[in-house]
């Protein structure tokens, strides 16, 4: 399982990817946000919405999911997911699919997991 650490960077380099190539690098992170459904069994957010919960613990490598404190990286996370999340959805020039991906972020729970963490 990855540390907090190396997940807040990938988020910010999946965020970086989406807005130095809209076209292209935007695709490949949503595509790649698909495709893990196939292998964890969740919808495209999903995982990364109940991220935000601080109850669900945050990885610790080789003990499983512990329970979170202030000091193991949650605010970093929730940042970098947060600059994640508002990369895939203000890039797109089209405005359908803006919608499209705001109203899919709302159906996951992401008004929730924001107003509870």
């Amino acid at each position: 399982m990855p540390t907090p650490g190396l997940r807040c960077h990938a988020a910010d380099l999946l965020a970086a990817l989406c807005v130095l190539s809209p076209k292209e690098g935007h695709g490949l992170v949503l595509a790649a946000l698909s495709d893990t459904r196939f292998k964890s069994g969740q919808l495209r957010f999903e995982a990364l919405i109940k991220s935000f919960d601080a109850s669900h613990g945050s990885p610790n490598p080789g003990q499983g999911v512990t329970q979170t404190c202030p000091t193991d990286g949650i605010w970093e996370w929730r940042v970098s997911a947060l600059g994640l999340l508002n990369a895939l959805v203000n890039t797109p020039g089209a405005l359908e699919l803006r919608c499209q991906l705001r109203a899919e972020l709302y159906r996951r729970g992401l008004n929730y997991a924001l107003s509870v963490s």
